[in-house]
């Protein structure tokens, strides 16, 4: 049995990753508009001898289709990455020993593709080895430090007062200690929440089954 798997991204990639571990099918082509794209996950298994790459262009009907008439394809799977984003960019002020807190840019950023994190990510001139950083944490923890502290770990998010949250980072290199406009973050995790649910959260992450059940009622 032979698997043609057309998307390389997010949701491509992880499948590859669950499919090295299943022994029912012969071979995987993975088929991206970029062809480096497809070669990249198939490059990063361990045991890639059932896998192998190839360029489609999914606007071209024909092109699509083609493949799927070689012999030996099996299984069409559609996993081109469709998943919602919610991004946006906010201020927030730096707060340290210095008279007068400093104002920096963040990009807060939520992706389907991994719906119960958030990003915070870091601009190069906000860091201080001059490179973009990013920090990634739960959305329900950003989600109920609005409302009261809350985490014990590397991130730690407090309301304070009417209308400022507090987000504090912790690194081996020290503490960062932000202050952002609440109601920023509240427009964000709304934004969040319209395109991901939070009852499709474990809908979006239950891909190992979601894949098993797929090839299962496909070989049935």
């Amino acid at each position: 049995m032979r698997v043609f798997l057309g998307g390389a991204g997010g949701v491509g990639t992880a499948i590859t990753q669950i499919a090295t571990r299943r022994s029912f099918f012969d071979h995987m082509v993975v088929a991206d508009y970029h062809l480096s794209r497809a070669q990249a996950p198939v490059a990063a298994l361990e045991t890639n001898n059932r896998f192998s790459a190839e360029r489609i262009d999914a606007s071209d009907k024909m092109t699509v289709t083609s493949p799927l008439h070689r012999p030996h394809r099996d299984i069409p799977l559609n996993a081109t990455d469709l998943s919602p984003i919610a991004e946006q960019s906010v201020r927030a002020r730096l707060i340290s020993d210095a008279p007068h807190p400093v104002p920096i840019l963040v990009s807060l950023r939520h992706n389907g593709d991994h719906p119960v994190a958030v990003r915070m990510v870091f601009q190069p001139e906000s860091c201080l080895n001059g490179t973009a950083e990013t920090w990634e944490f739960a959305r329900s923890l950003l989600d109920s430090g609005l409302h009261a502290p809350s985490g014990s770990g590397d991130v730690r998010i407090w309301p304070c007062g009417r209308a400022h949250t507090m987000v504090e980072l912790h690194s081996p290199e020290g503490v960062a200690l932000l202050q952002f406009d609440r109601a920023q973050l509240r427009r964000f995790l709304l934004h969040s929440y319209a395109t991901v649910p939070l009852d499709r959260e474990t809908q979006a992450i239950d891909m190992d089954r979601g894949l098993d059940t797929l090839l299962c009622e496909t070989r049935g």
